[in-house]
């Protein structure tokens, strides 16, 4: 049975700021929150409604509503994504997806064209691991020595991780941040979720792909090499590469004014005063 739009809107913590000029999704990835674009609106227009939200166990607040039989892939967040967009009345939008969520987008997508004029894809990948002509990243047993490590003791794997992640030593504020999003998560919970993470692999995809694409990429990231962003550039049918000036898997933290420059640049924004939050329309 489908979910009524006010639970959806409340499970998934929908959050809209404007509501004026063209709509702008931004959907966060594995570890962070919404609040990671926090530093990103404050440099976007005011002429533009952004739409954010939390993905099902990717977060402490939607812990509770995650199910390991519910998220089986990335499809299901797809179908979330797709749920989201119907309750909160959007008939169109631009879609900014970081690491997970770009290939969520992308499926969600695939599913339903109509809905999507833009994604632009910041970190993502359609296969994390390294596989027989695929630089994908990740080697079978570097994730499997991840997972044992989420298992064995996830405050310990987090404080190695993080920095990792972030391209930068704890103390720096992205990282930090990063490690307390990781830290608000339950164990079980993340360690089910990256295993699906990990486990995708949505390569035969994304010649599907029908909606046109910016692939958004850091000079260095550890969790998805320049080769991948190639890939996607090369195998999606309309689809362009842009480099940000940054290093690490988390740009849209650590370098907020470049990445709100990117997207005013492709969704054609101007600058202008933002206006406050206001909550989602509920039916």
């Amino acid at each position: 049975m489908r979910a009524a739009p006010k639970i959806v809107l409340e499970r998934h913590n929908v959050r809209v700021i404007g509501d004026t000029g063209p709509t702008v999704v931004l959907a966060h990835g594995f570890g962070t929150t919404q609040a990671s674009w926090n530093h990103v609106i404050d440099a976007l227009p005011g002429d533009a409604r952004l739409v954010l939200f939390d993905l099902i166990g990717m977060s402490a607040a939607t812990d509770q509503h995650y199910a390991v039989s519910d998220y089986p892939d990335l499809w299901a967040y797809a179908r979330d994504l797709l749920a989201i967009l119907a309750a909160a009345g959007i008939e169109r939008c631009h879609y900014v997806g970081h690491s997970v969520s770009g290939m969520i987008g992308l499926l969600a997508s695939i599913r339903d064209p109509s809905r999507f004029e833009k994604l632009i894809l910041i970190g993502a990948s359609p296969c994390y691991r390294s596989l027989e002509g695929y630089p994908g990243g990740f080697e079978q047993s570097t994730i499997s020595a991840m997972v044992t490590a989420m298992a064995g003791d996830y405050s310990a794997w987090v404080e190695s991780f993080a920095p990792a992640v972030a391209a930068a030593p704890r103390g720096d504020p992205t990282t930090d941040d990063f490690v307390n999003c990781l830290r608000s998560m339950r164990p079980d919970v993340a360690l089910s979720v990256a295993l699906t993470i990990f486990g995708s692999d949505h390569r035969a995809h994304l010649p599907l792909a029908r909606t046109p694409c910016v692939v958004a990429q850091t000079r260095q990231d550890m969790a998805v090499p320049m080769a991948v962003a190639a890939f996607l550039r090369d195998t999606l049918p309309d689809a362009v590469l842009e480099v940000i000036d940054a290093h690490g898997h988390l740009p849209h933290m650590a370098a907020p004014d470049q990445v709100a420059a990117l997207l005013r640049r492709h969704l054609a924004l101007d600058r202008g005063p933002h206006p406050a939050a206001e909550p989602p329309q509920r039916s």
